[in-house]
């Protein structure tokens, strides 16, 4: 028990888990009960891939970044930015604007187009 207590006590701290009220077991201490708390860090995704262009009928490249938990859960979407007008600034333009939709991310992840396999991506 001291052992887990020194371990969990700077997790807490940290806010990367909580604790929450205690559960009476029949036999012993009630037990606290800890979660991990996957909303304690936020991450930029950023994907470039292919999208239908509708007035144009075919498909374009574009850069769409998600702002997502630790879990992976999309917490919002920002504006889908054009790369098939690619220019020098267009990759930093797109990430300047995406990291506007939260200032609490704290890590960029980028999503190249890899391996794709009967009309199916496989890898980026």
């Amino acid at each position: 028990m001291v052992t887990v207590n020194s371990l969990i006590k700077p997790l807490i701290n940290q806010n990367l888990v909580t604790a929450k009220n205690m559960v009476q077991r029949e036999v012993g201490r009630p037990a606290t009960k800890y979660f991990f708390n996957y909303d304690a860090e936020r991450y930029l995704l950023c994907t470039i891939q292919e999208e239908l262009n509708p007035q144009l009928g075919h498909n374009d490249l574009v850069i769409k970044p998600h702002v997502v938990n630790m879990a992976g859960t999309i917490l919002s979407t920002g504006v889908t930015t054009d790369f098939s007008d690619y220019t020098r600034s267009t990759p930093a333009d797109a990430l300047r604007q995406a990291l506007q939709l939260d200032p609490t991310v704290v890590a960029v992840g980028l999503a190249f187009p890899g391996k794709i396999d009967h009309g199916v991506v496989q890898s980026s």
